[in-house]
């Protein structure tokens, strides 16, 4: 999908590409008018390589800027990914009996520097 802003703020679909490749986003890119393509200061992408790769050739002076969507999936992902991990540790760390007994069936705080003493979150 290939959207544009107006200086008002108003966003219009200026295109819809077929498939996900570079050479998609290349070729459609080339049928803008060089005018045009000199007065875009920023595009807007979900951090796609090839994506990145197309505009940096085709439009060198556009700032890339990743859509906020795509960022926060991104630290949502590296997030969960701590929790799991962290869980893991914990559950090997721990005695059975503490770890199973942590607030909400899951461990949720943190071992105290390199003891095996786990604290508990306090509830707020």
């Amino acid at each position: 999908l290939v959207t544009g802003r107006f200086r008002d703020g108003e966003i219009v679909i200026l295109g819809v590409l077929p498939g996900h490749e570079k050479a998609v986003l290349v070729e459609y890119l080339r049928l803008i008018p060089q005018r045009i393509l000199q007065a875009i200061q920023a595009v807007c992408c979900d951090l796609w390589e090839a994506y990145i790769e197309a505009v940096r050739e085709e439009i060198p002076t556009a700032r890339i800027v990743a859509d906020r969507f795509h960022v926060a999936r991104h630290y949502r992902d590296a997030a969960d990914q701590i929790r799991k991990t962290e869980l893991q540790r914990l559950k090997k760390e721990l005695p059975k009996e503490e770890y199973h007994t942590c607030p909400g069936g899951r461990c949720q705080g943190k071992l105290n520097g390199s003891s095996k003493r786990f604290e508990k979150t306090p509830k707020i």
